[in-house]
């Protein structure tokens, strides 16, 4: 099975990669604009109005590729690759091995997160990377309950403040998921309440 998953996973990089040079469209333009002829976040912010870290992340990725078009679709490609394989490990430690090797295949070969993988944006790729990694990390601290994956999860939120508002549907998912698990409103915010603080915190702190 694990065979079949890498080939996979090469199988859907191989695909995009058909596609690594395409021409920057529409908002694509502005992210790779902004991003190439800035470096202050202020600048950068002018015309991509987004919080900071999306940006310096896939600035930083963008620049190893002198800022071709490549470089930034590489950019979204790596997360898209990352992405696939969180996916892979969070079916397979809640439903299963056959479970994973479907959720992988999906990953790889339709057509949201094939698209996802290549658009020079974050939705797709950074932000949905945060979203993925933080639940993964919660629900082993729920299985674990070792506290480096409670801090891991608070520290991979607060990073998703950073990239985008949405970030709050994290805490959303988490704690209908409790809700429902523990039959229970009570217990649920006080488990959520040290992942969701530092971040909260920060994007306050940040806005202000």
């Amino acid at each position: 099975m694990k065979k079949a998953v890498l080939l996979i996973i090469l199988a859907g990089i191989i695909i995009r990669l058909l596609g690594i040079d395409s021409v920057l469209y529409n908002d694509e333009a502005a992210w790779g604009y902004g991003l190439r002829d800035n470096n202050s976040y202020p600048a950068m912010v002018n015309q991509i109005p987004h919080l900071p870290l999306a940006l310096y992340v896939l600035k930083g990725l963008a620049s190893v590729f002198n800022y071709a078009t490549g470089g930034f679709r590489a950019a979204a490609l790596l997360f898209g690759i990352i992405n696939s394989i969180l996916v892979y490990k969070l079916a397979k430690s809640e439903f299963g091995e056959k479970a994973a090797f479907w959720s992988v295949f999906v990953m790889m070969f339709s057509f949201w997160p094939f698209l996802a993988s290549l658009q020079v944006d974050m939705e797709g790729s950074i932000l949905a990377f945060f979203f993925i990694s933080t639940i993964y990390s919660f629900l082993n601290y729920e299985k674990t309950k070792e506290a480096k994956w409670l801090a891991i999860s608070s520290l991979l939120f607060l990073l998703a403040m950073l990239t985008k508002i949405t970030a709050l549907l994290i805490p959303a998912i988490l704690g209908i998921y409790l809700v429902i698990t523990r039959r229970s409103f009570v217990q649920p915010l006080k488990m959520l309440l040290p992942v969701v603080l530092p971040g909260a915190m920060a994007f306050l702190l940040f806005s202000y």
